[in-house]
């Protein structure tokens, strides 16, 4: 049974290809240093310390 709003795309099925074009990619680590070394330890906070 097919319907006026047949796209193709009923369950279990996948389109055969995108039309969206793909975004701009960017980076999503930046390095804070130059050389690349790693940073200080990170601070603790409270959260972070176990109860005695």
């Amino acid at each position: 049974m097919t319907t006026k709003n047949d796209t193709g795309t009923a369950k279990g099925k996948l389109p055969g290809e995108q039309k969206k074009t793909e975004a701009p990619r960017i980076p999503t680590v930046t390095p804070d240093n130059e050389n690349g070394d790693p940073g200080p330890p990170a601070k603790p906070t409270s959260k972070d310390k176990t109860q005695k």
